[in-house]
């Protein structure tokens, strides 16, 4: 994967927070969103070297995605939601990480580093197979100048760490937890998460390190009131091997192995799909689900199949100083809408509401909603010469390499339904299934990256978009893995 810049990274938190005509407000993080959080644990006794994760959130739209390695990057497997920004993952050297939300905002210290030119977890993932690794780069580089999260990362060599804005924890007792608050500022006697205490209580007493084990504590700190646990998953990090389960419900188990799906290629699952039908987990996302499909229903233009949209697909330049030299957007089509994948891997997904314009609806605060649109530029002869993102007050243009068939005439939709229809909710089945066989250990030396391609220097085309962005971004990662209050 080329190295992607910083401009790259903002472009896609334009997209993610992009104003709409029908975007709603942010929920207040302590009012409404008060168990929205995340728990993180490690151990190693030697022979195994195990990390885990609850994902505690409202977004039901989960997925999980594989990332071959190509010259200059590891490959790996991810998790998190349908925009395909990654809320943890391992790679092919047993490296994996997850991300917390703090409640509090905090100055990191710049001083003798370097300002990363892109997402510094992502260069993580793909350049290092050791926390020892992941901690030389944190302490070599910063992104932004505060955070409210921080980072846990821990490897196949039996070592662990917390990065806090302010400090580095690193595993001496050969176990690690980590929530959602800042360890290094706070006596263990004045601790109250109760998620922590009972992962370390656990720990403390645990005679024998397992897979078993470790699902034990998941199941122990996992929530199911207003936020639910909607994934949880173990990483075998000396085998490249991961346990997933799905809704907090333990006994199903899909096993992941990590060689055997990177040699299909890039490809991603629907999380749900992958286990048998839960009916807990389909009722609570029903009235949220609902409401996506009215929202596409409400634009949906007629007469547009998918025939027509072939007519988009393509490859569009990046903007000058966007990305590496040579990185493009590609546009898919499915049956209804159209897929934008990003340089790095996120995906987009929009709907037509006539000829050449689009919308795109993702989660926001509380539910889904309209947040931002696209529109395609046809040239006399009625072929596509270039996609234009709509954010906001902004525009970002991105020409197609090529030109394609001509698009065709669309007829005017038809007046809207007196009645909405009722959706199906039925989820995609995958093309395959992971293994459920424990296999063999994979070597447990840690390899270098394959040979970095050089990249000519490019420009940072970031000052484009506004400051505030990022702002966004943090509120969004608030809503995300918030402390709970239990």
């Amino acid at each position: 994967m080329a190295m992607k810049q910083l401009a790259l990274f903002i472009l896609v938190l334009a997209l993610a927070f992009s104003p709409a005509t029908h975007q709603r407000e942010l929920c207040d993080p302590e009012v409404i969103c008060p168990d929205q959080g995340c728990s993180v644990i490690y151990a190693s006794d030697g022979k195994l070297a195990l990390g885990g994760n609850n994902e505690d959130y409202i977004n039901p739209l989960t997925k999980v995605w594989f990332i071959p390695a190509e010259p200059g990057s590891f490959g790996g497997v991810y998790f998190g939601f349908d925009n395909y920004s990654a809320q943890g993952g391992m790679n092919d050297q047993g490296l994996f990480f997850d991300a917390l939300q703090l409640d509090e905002t905090v100055p990191i210290s710049m001083t003798g580093k370097e300002q990363a030119t892109e997402d510094l977890t992502s260069k993580i993932m793909s350049e290092c197979g050791t926390v020892a690794c992941a901690v030389e780069m944190f302490e070599r580089y910063y992104f932004v100048e505060t955070w409210n999260w921080q980072f846990f990362f821990g490897d196949a060599t039996g070592e662990s760490a917390i990065i806090e804005p302010t400090a580095i924890i690193r595993q001496r007792d050969g176990y690690q937890v980590a929530t959602n608050f800042r360890q290094s500022v706070i006596e263990k006697d004045e601790i109250d998460c109760w998620r922590y205490l009972t992962a370390t209580d656990m720990f403390k007493k645990m005679d024998t390190l397992s897979i078993e084990f470790m699902r034990d504590v998941l199941e122990a700190v996992h929530v199911d009131e207003s936020t639910h646990t909607l994934y949880s998953n173990i990483y075998d990090l000396k085998n490249r091997q991961v346990y997933l389960y799905y809704f907090h419900d333990y006994e199903n188990v899909v096993v992941i192995d990590l060689e055997e799906e990177l040699a299909r290629g890039y490809h991603a699952y629907d999380l749900p799909a992958l286990f048998p039908l839960n009916s807990e987990a389909d009722q609570w996302a029903s009235s949220r689900l609902r409401h996506y499909q009215e929202l596409i229903d409400d634009r949906l233009a007629a007469g547009i199949d998918a025939e027509d949209l072939q007519s988009y697909t393509g490859d569009y330049e990046m903007p000058q100083g966007w990305a590496a030299p040579g990185d493009v957007l590609t546009v898919t089509a499915s049956d209804d809408s159209l897929l934008l994948r990003f340089p790095d891997y996120r995906q987009y997904e929009i709907f037509p509401e006539s000829e050449t314009r689009f919308f795109h609806i993702a989660f926001s605060g509380q539910d889904f909603d309209y947040l931002f649109d696209a529109r395609f530029e046809l040239n006399k002869k009625r072929q596509v010469q270039s996609l234009v993102l709509e954010l906001g007050s902004s525009e970002v243009q991105l020409v197609r390499i090529g030109l394609g068939p001509n698009v065709a005439e669309v007829e005017p939709p038809a007046p809207p339904p007196t009645t909405m229809p009722t959706p199906s909710f039925t989820p995609r089945q995958p093309t395959s299934v992971p293994s459920t066989e424990s296999l063999a250990a994979m070597e447990e030396e840690l390899t270098p990256p394959p040979e970095q391609v050089d990249q000519p220097a490019t420009g940072w085309g970031w000052l484009a978009v506004p400051t505030a962005l990022l702002a966004g971004a943090t509120a969004w990662l608030a809503l995300r893995k918030r402390k709970p209050e239990r």
